[in-house]
């Protein structure tokens, strides 16, 4: 005898009645797991179900081919004449059947029991261990392999993966932060789980997680232990094992998803979430330089060091998305807006297929709002909330995105939810501040501040308090701030530039013109060792404005422009980083249309629609207009550029355009609104603009015979500009003469 199929056997399998039978049942086992598939993505199943499922399917297979075998040999026989065999097709039929509902037997058994909180199935929630939305607090892992940094990339990685549960929050790394300070303990040093403990019963958090990782031989041993906060006791533990390096990852993400599980996430949600290796990278050093990279950028405000350990994260893993994304956003709020934060935020867009459901809408929301669809970027945002309300993140981003929309009543609403949720980021504090100087409040933006200050004493929220003083036109107080904001952070090129910025502004409001010169001057070094160069020219092209608009200097205003061109050439910069706008208004202003216009162009040529500066382009157009007297058309141009969260950025434009076309009460209007509108950057406007507002604005009243108001505008601008320069001298003679002349007629 042989072990192998003789002819008769490998015949009858080809002869058609067996390939016909496999054929049908491989048919019908591809539609039930395709079954089984949609309904664990949309009912949640058990990870369990699909294999299980998988495995009945090949268990039938050699007895659906005996069967075949058996029923044609009797069939080949003569009837009758042989014993039934008990391998029947009505048999296979019920007990296909039984199987399977055996198998839905034992799944629904499960969830019934873990979602009723009854035996080892039931889920922590369920039972009554935690509540929904309770905080869970991530120890750090401790790692008997002697590699403290994989410990804490795990630590880390682990941290991400169970932040997408919509059932329980991670505890913040800012409150950790915080309640280390007030335990006198170092907030640089390990969260062992003794620790974690402590500050866990402080904050009312339930639940510590802790986690242990060792080797053993290239294998990972990696054990989770969820324990009560309050007495130690274990609710909850489990184990894996990596195979290497390279599982370290896949391992984490098995460990997770059992813990969410156990503690009472829907199945369905777990389901949803991508596994962490596709998450984040398959790469363990990228992992590590983007872990490093989160703790410079979030807990040590070092944006350069931030930026250059993600760039190191992506030159191990070029398609790691997160690293992309968070690049993006690191440039962003380093106001570096330019071809490279496009860059990474489209290299993050298109690497978003690897992420978890909540990391994509925060990747598309960011992609959107920096391509310039705002209401894009608000459904991501809100898709997001709808599964994970409480995540500050998105609330924060979704916020900026009405204040866009210039819906400032649900941009405050939700900047104080995004603040309730993570009471210690600065950034909320800030856009909080800022969002209650536009509604006029700027008593309430002090105190958020002041509070915020009070919290984080190591944030730079001072410079807002500056900015809120340049605002209130406090500029002792402002100057005092910034003074002492210069004095603190020598070593910081990019706070340097940003102060004396502040100072070159505050300089030109006041009239001080020399003064403004040098902190200009001590900008553009600075700009320049950053490598900044399109920021210089563009500061050339502002300065410019100051000439035309307090001295009537055009000739002036165009020799600080073309010498600013000379030195800095803009074919020499990147598109996205070329001040185009800057240079094309600067020339407007200065009187040369037809160069301001060839600036533009080039603009709207190289610059694609989405990610073109609306709102500039509208302003640049009306200036143009005015300088080639086309006052009408100014107007229009005026009006469409009054859009997005600047809302001072066009009222003077508006009141120019009126004043051109001599409508005169619709000029008094606009420069009336132009003083009313609260912004907390309006020192921006405030320096080139105020001045020259306030004079032509009492002019226009003291010619339709309004004596007093134009006094009390000649009067806030002699108040502006008591210590100028010796060069607007003349033009305060002449004001403070108007303004004797007018009180002397009103007795």
């Amino acid at each position: 005898m042989t072990d192998t199929p003789g002819p008769g056997l490998w015949n009858r399998l080809r002869g058609g009645r067996i390939a016909g039978v496999l054929g049908v049942y491989a048919a019908f086992a591809f539609g039930v797991l395709q079954v089984i598939d949609l309904l664990a993505d949309n009912l949640g199943l058990p990870t369990w179900v699909f294999p299980a499922a998988l495995v009945l399917l090949v268990l039938g297979v050699p007895i659906i081919v005996s069967t075949a075998l058996v029923q044609m040999a009797a069939t080949a026989r003569a009837a009758g004449r042989s014993p039934r065999h008990w391998l029947t097709w009505r048999r296979a039929l019920l007990g296909g059947t039984a199987a399977f509902t055996a198998l839905g037997l034992s799944t629904g058994g499960y969830l019934a029991l873990r979602a009723a909180g009854i035996g080892p199935f039931g889920s922590l929630v369920a039972k009554g261990d935690l509540e929904a939305s309770d905080r869970i607090l991530v120890a750090d892992f401790q790692s008997a392999t002697g590699d403290s940094v994989l410990a804490s990339v795990v630590t880390e990685a682990f941290r991400i993966d169970l932040a997408q549960s919509t059932i329980v929050r991670t505890a913040d790394r800012a409150v950790i932060h915080e309640a280390l300070v007030r335990m006198e303990r170092d907030p640089a040093g390990a969260l062992t789980p003794d620790l974690a403990r402590e500050l866990a019963q402080r904050e009312g958090i339930p639940a510590v997680l802790t986690g242990e990782i060792g080797n053993a031989g290239p294998s990972f041993l990696l054990a989770v232990r969820l324990v009560s906060a309050e007495d130690g006791r274990d609710m909850a533990a489990f184990r894996e094992t990596a195979a290497d390096s390279t599982d370290l990852l896949r391992a984490v993400d098995r460990l997770s998803r059992k813990m969410r599980e156990r503690i009472g996430e829907s199945l369905r949600t777990i389901h949803r979430s991508e596994p962490l290796a596709q998450v984040t990278t398959a790469s363990l050093p990228a992992l590590r330089k983007y872990t490093q990279a989160v703790h410079a950028l979030e807990s040590e405000a070092n944006a350069d060091r931030g930026i250059a350990l993600l760039e190191e994260a992506l030159r191990f893993d070029t398609a790691f998305a997160m690293a992309w994304r968070k690049l993006g956003v690191a440039l962003g709020n380093a106001a570096e807006a330019g071809d490279r934060r496009v860059e990474a935020v489209t290299r993050a867009w298109n690497h978003r297929d690897r992420l978890t459901l909540r990391e994509r809408y925060m990747t598309e929301g960011t992609y959107h709002f920096a391509m310039g669809d705002t209401h894009a970027a608000i459904r991501a945002y809100e898709s997001l909330l709808a599964e994970w309300p409480a995540d500050h993140q998105a609330l924060n981003n979704l916020a900026l995105a009405y204040g866009e929309l210039r819906d400032y009543v649900k941009e405050e609403e939700l900047l104080r939810r995004a603040l309730e949720a993570n009471p210690n980021s600065a950034l909320h504090y800030m856009n909080l501040a800022e969002i209650q100087v536009v509604l006029g409040r700027y008593d309430e933006a002090a105190a958020t501040l002041r509070t915020g200050i009070e919290r984080l004493p190591q944030a730079s929220l001072r410079t807002p308090l500056a900015d809120l003083a340049l605002a209130r036109g406090d500029w002792e107080r402002a100057d005092s701030i910034l003074h002492v904001l210069l004095a603190e952070r020598r070593s910081d090129l990019r706070f340097q530039a940003q102060i004396n910025r502040r100072f070159e502004q505050l300089a030109s409001v006041r009239g001080r013109l020399a003064e403004a010169d040098r902190y200009e001057a001590e900008t553009a070094r600075l700009n320049r060792q950053l490598g900044r160069t399109g920021r210089i020219v563009g500061s050339a092209a502002d300065r410019a404005a100051v000439d035309v608009r307090l001295l009537g200097d055009t000739a002036g205003a165009r020799r600080r422009i073309e010498a600013a061109l000379a030195r800095d050439p803009l074919e020499a910069l990147p598109p996205l980083e070329r001040p185009y706008l800057d240079v094309a208004w600067g020339y407007a202003t200065a009187g040369l249309p037809r160069r301001a216009r060839s600036y533009l162009d080039e603009y709207e040529t190289l610059v694609e629609e989405g990610l073109r500066d609306r709102p500039y382009v509208h302003a640049v157009r009306a200036a143009i207009a005015i300088a080639e007297g086309r006052p009408t058309e100014a107007i229009e141009e005026a009006k469409r550029s009054d859009s997005g969260s600047c809302e001072v950025c066009a009222t003077a434009d508006i009141a120019r355009a009126w004043d051109a076309a001599g409508q005169t009460d619709s000029a008094i209007v606009a420069y009336e609104r132009y003083f009313a509108t609260h912004d907390l950057y309006r020192i921006f406007t405030d320096r080139f603009e105020r001045g020259p507002a306030l004079q032509r604005l009492a002019e226009l009243y003291e010619a339709k015979g309004d004596t007093r108001s134009a006094a009390l505008r000649y009067a806030e601008l002699l108040e502006l500009w008591n210590e100028a320069d010796p060069v607007l001298q003349p033009r305060v003679a002449e004001i403070r003469r108007r303004l004797a002349r007018l009180t002397a007629e009103r007795g």
